[in-house]
């Protein structure tokens, strides 16, 4: 027991003197506490890239930047409003939302605009904002500009989706339809880190123990698509004009060759700072081009049934493909008539799928 409290005296003996020896002696933690602070960054990885089955672009990431600002570095008193907007092309009522927006939480860091150019970002850190910073991000673009419906869009993600996938933060993007939302976590990548030391005025000294506590983000997946994306787009220029679907697949595989619905739009529209007004111009736009009819449109089969008519028949016995039946413009039962085209009586199999022979079936 003596033997244990030696060793307990010991141990707290030597804390303290390394307490004393930090506090009284050793000064760069002091100074490091007084004069600076760390800022971590997140760094976001790019987003995946979507390829047609004979890997042409169908969906590409390009480089863009969020300005961010941590309100309680800026130097308010030196701040060229005017010059800030011209760089930045932000309007001076917008800049006062944002401030007034990232004042709420001074120590925090609050996005003031998103999708910024590579150029603009170029020219804005020339001009050496306190406060002020970019992250690099990366936007989607649309090369062949079709399958708006199919691909789908990304957009930030909302209270309810933050729910369901707890590692998204609110600024975030995340798939919201098609195959953007259906292979989110292929495409998504994982995000890094980037810790700096800022001196009290916001700029940056340099990177926090050489990096030593920094990860490098791991860019997304890059899929693969059964789509042809030349047949996609001689699809749509048939469906021009036309409320409906059209979809092909491969009978052999169940592979989806291209899949079109009419009226659809560019998927370019949903991308960039007006996204939003495209957004709500296309929600309530009349003929619904935001609705995937090949999906979810709920349409009666009517004579493309009569295959599964006739393969059921053979399969149960009851009919052969040489088997004739007479046609006299219908067929009758009692008082009602299903009424036919005209065409040439009695039709066997092939015939009556030829012409949509309704008294065959």
């Amino acid at each position: 027991m003596r033997v244990l409290q030696v060793v307990v005296l010991i141990v707290f003996g030597v804390i303290a003197a390394r307490l004393a020896y930090i506090q009284l002696i050793d000064s760069k933690y002091e100074e490091l506490a007084r004069g600076n602070a760390l800022r971590y960054e997140v760094q976001y990885p790019s987003r995946g890239e979507v390829f047609d089955r004979n890997g042409e672009y169908l969906v590409q990431s390009r480089e863009c930047y969020d300005l961010m600002v941590i309100y309680r570095e800026m130097d308010r008193e030196g701040f060229d409003t005017t010059l800030f907007c011209q760089v930045t092309g932000l309007s001076r009522e917008g800049l006062v939302r944002e401030l007034a927006n990232a004042r709420v939480r001074p120590r925090a860091p609050r996005m003031v605009m998103n999708y910024m150019s590579k150029e603009d970002k170029l020219r804005f850190d020339e001009c050496n904002f306190a406060g002020f910073y970019t992250v690099y991000r990366t936007a989607r673009q649309y090369p062949r500009k079709v399958g708006g419906n199919l691909l789908g869009y990304v957009g930030e993600v909302n209270s309810e989706m933050l729910r369901r996938y707890p590692s998204y933060q609110a600024g975030e993007y995340v798939g919201i339809s098609g195959v953007e939302s259906a292979y989110e976590p292929e495409l998504r990548g994982k995000k890094g880190v980037k810790i700096s030391e800022v001196d009290t005025h916001g700029a940056i000294k340099g990177s926090y123990m050489d990096g030593r506590f920094d990860s490098l983000p791991v860019p997304g997946k890059s899929i693969v698509c059964t789509i042809d994306a030349r047949l996609q787009l001689f699809a749509e220029e048939l469906m021009a004009g036309k409320v409906g679907a059209a979809v092909a697949i491969e009978p052999s595989t169940g592979e989806i060759l291209m899949m079109v619905s009419s009226p659809t739009y560019d998927p370019d529209e949903l991308v960039g700072r007006q996204r939003g007004n495209h957004y709500m111009e296309l929600l309530y736009n009349k003929r619904q081009p935001l609705f995937n009819r090949a999906v979810s449109g709920r349409y009666p089969p009517g004579s493309t049934f009569k295959l599964v008519q006739g393969l059921i028949g053979m399969q149960e016995g009851v009919l052969t493909p040489s088997m004739r039946y007479p046609c006299h413009e219908g067929y009758q039962v009692g008082r009602l008539k299903m009424r036919c085209h005209a065409h040439t009586s009695p039709a066997d199999l092939r015939f009556a799928i030829a012409t949509s022979c309704n008294a065959y079936f």
